[in-house]
């Protein structure tokens, strides 16, 4: 089979550390939508004003591939048609069925069965089918996220039109990731409010508090350009998801992350964040 991007997820986040590990966690995270050239219809989005939350299918394009057996392609600039794609594909499907070409198909890494998930403080092992763990046999994640507004004529820096853009809330996407289906969220059949979630009812979890050090001004939506209320309370509540590796409590440690084009920099010591400095990547120490 072969599946290509519908659109690039635009987020906050530039790496993957910090993204909230679940979709949800940080309501008002803001995202959006950019769809690939060749899905740019007003058409494509008819009707999913209606919805408030939509499913999102999507790569892990931070993490690298486990497997060569992924048959989940990348775009490119150039537009593929459909046509195209399917007699690309099956030409390459040939190709590889060749006893030369299967000689030289380097072998599949070995199937990694159990994850550590951060809930359980990294140390305790489940199945990787009993988690939502990135590192999966296919690179595919699943988010619920809101609607916050679809721009249907959306333009990009340079004034060209790429709109539709659906403006999301609450993602746990990187910066850049492939999109690769869009569905609404039906709450007759996708709501599940008294379902049991296994270990993770079991881990009680509490959100850090998070406070600014003295040399870090306040209020950062002024000393920050660019930046808003919004932004700063988006930071704050990124931050109390504790983003940390789940085995590391060092409380003199400076971990940082890269949110909004901005190096943020913070310490934790038990339940309190202290966030050090904020300040553009480039700039000087």
């Amino acid at each position: 089979m072969f599946i290509e991007p519908v659109a690039r997820f635009r987020s906050p986040f530039k790496t993957k550390f910090g993204i909230p590990r679940q979709a949800g966690l940080v309501p008002e995270l803001k995202g959006r939508i950019v769809f690939e050239p060749r899905f740019r219809s007003a058409d494509a989005v008819r009707g999913l004003e209606g919805f408030e939350y939509i499913w999102l299918i999507w790569g892990f394009s931070g993490n690298k591939p486990r497997s060569a057996a992924s048959s989940v392609a990348e775009p490119t600039n150039s537009v593929v048609e459909p046509a195209e794609a399917q007699r690309t594909s099956a030409e390459s499907l040939r190709q590889d069925q060749r006893p030369e070409k299967a000689a030289q198909r380097p072998e599949k890494a070995a199937f990694q069965a159990t994850v550590r998930p951060p809930r359980l403080g990294g140390n305790e092992r489940i199945g990787v089918f009993a988690s939502r763990s990135p590192f999966r046999p296919n690179g595919l994640g699943l988010s619920s996220v809101r609607i916050e507004s679809i721009e249907y004529d959306a333009k990009d820096s340079d004034g060209k039109p790429i709109g539709p853009v659906i403006n999301v809330l609450g993602a746990d996407l990187m910066d850049g990731t492939p999109i690769y289906d869009i569905k609404p969220y039906v709450t007759y059949a996708d709501s599940h409010p008294d379902a049991v979630s296994g270990f993770v009812d079991d881990k009680e979890w509490r959100p850090l508090k998070v406070v600014f050090a003295d040399e870090v001004t306040e209020p950062v939506e002024v000393t920050i350009p660019g930046w808003t209320k919004a932004d700063v309370a988006a930071l704050k509540e990124v931050l109390a998801q504790d983003p940390r590796p789940r085995y590391q409590n060092d409380p003199d440690k400076v971990y940082g992350m890269i949110f909004n084009d901005m190096d943020v920099r913070f310490k934790v010591d038990g339940d309190v964040l202290t966030v050090v400095g904020i300040k553009h990547p480039k700039a000087e120490a």
